[in-house]
């Protein structure tokens, strides 16, 4: 169980789940309850540690040591980074093609550093007590962790980001180069999410839920570097190809990819169009979509199925150096092969903005 005080429903719906009822005959030193209980495992938390100072985690298992673990890890569920991906009826994939950069990024950099941050921070998680169940033979384990200890060093963690994300806020505003204030700009908007990240944290630990105030104006700065990455200028190009239920060529293939892909973008922040020439754009995508049926599951015989698959070239502009390519597949169904065929360029399109939002910003990070 993890003990703290939230303000939010959802620590409040985990706070509940996580509480832990025991009952049995106490074998251990510290507080007890009628019938020598230890009182955390009926509170999930001790007076030898109040929830003020510690967070708690109890944990049960068959064997002492698992009990341990599991006490552990329930404070350790506390600090996780929660990496979300969701996966589509679509089964779409995405990949790199040959060629891939090596090179770590700054957002990666900037993540991973947070991350040693957690993981020093879980270092000092301690079980402190144990107990067994005479009656059921289950054993119990109580994990804490000191909350002032491991909230100075997210606070640390949190001042040397502040540190250099005024740093690069005054080169978005100082520099008079595009490409200079647009890589600022990435660099700057990286470092202010491992703040919120790391801040999430530092109000999970704080008993009265405080947060650590920003020494300026994030409102402000995200405003000026969203205001940056909107000069990055990119061409589209996209062709299409499709073949038809019965696999005969046709020459009726949709917009949606080019369509969707600047829609995606624009809502990046990019300039994204197709209405001018590549060598006077910062970056070029382009691709060949390809567009045709396949074969369903037994449970869907009703439905008519389209797959399309594109191979994405993104290119710097000004030196026609590519920066990356990278395969995207996507498929949908419908009654109707044409709608299906639609759907799976539609969701196509979407993955292409997203992959080459990621991949521009890291090139544009380590310029």
């Amino acid at each position: 169980m993890v003990s703290y005080d939230s303000r939010t429903h959802e620590e409040d719906s985990m706070k509940r789940n996580l509480f832990v009822l025991a009952s049995g005959l106490t074998l251990c030193a510290g507080a007890s309850f009628a019938g020598g209980k230890p009182e955390w495992t009926v509170k999930g938390a001790s007076s030898e540690y109040p929830r003020e100072a510690y967070v708690t985690g109890v944990g049960l298992g068959d064997k002492e040591d698992i009990a341990k673990e599991r006490a552990r890890s329930e404070v350790s569920k506390f600090f996780k980074l929660q990496v979300s991906a969701k996966l589509d009826s679509a089964m779409s994939e995405t990949n790199r093609g040959k060629g891939d950069k090596t090179e770590r990024s700054f957002s990666t950099s900037v993540s991973d550093s947070v991350q040693t941050v957690t993981n020093g921070v879980l270092e000092g998680v301690e079980v402190v007590d144990a107990w067994k169940d005479p009656a059921t033979k289950v054993y119990y384990a109580l994990a804490v962790l000191e909350r002032e200890k491991a909230k100075g060093a997210i606070e640390d963690k949190i001042k040397d980001l502040d540190g250099q994300a005024q740093e690069w806020s005054s080169q978005v505003d100082a520099s008079s180069e595009k490409l200079g204030r647009i890589k600022a700009a990435m660099r700057l908007l990286a470092l202010l999410k491992a703040r919120e990240d790391l801040n999430g944290q530092y109000r999970v630990l704080d008993s009265k839920g405080r947060s650590i105030p920003s020494p300026f104006n994030q409102a402000q700065v995200k405003s000026l570097a969203n205001k940056a990455i909107a000069q990055l200028e990119v061409y589209v190009d996209f062709q299409c190809a499709m073949k038809g239920e019965r696999g005969e060529t046709r020459s009726d293939c949709g917009d949606e990819v080019e369509t969707g892909i600047i829609k995606g973008l624009t809502s990046f922040g990019f300039e994204a169009q197709t209405a001018t020439t590549p060598a006077e754009m910062d970056i070029v995508v382009s691709g060949k979509v390809a567009t045709g049926p396949m074969k369903g599951d037994n449970k869907t015989a009703d439905w008519k199925w389209a797959r399309s698959t594109v191979t994405v070239s993104l290119k710097d502009g000004r030196t026609s150096k590519t920066i990356q390519r990278f395969d995207v597949t996507d498929r949908q169904a419908s009654g109707d092969y044409d709608e299906a065929a639609r759907r799976s360029r539609v969701k196509l399109a979407e993955k292409v903005a997203k992959s080459v939002r990621e991949y521009t910003t890291e090139y544009f990070e380590n310029q």
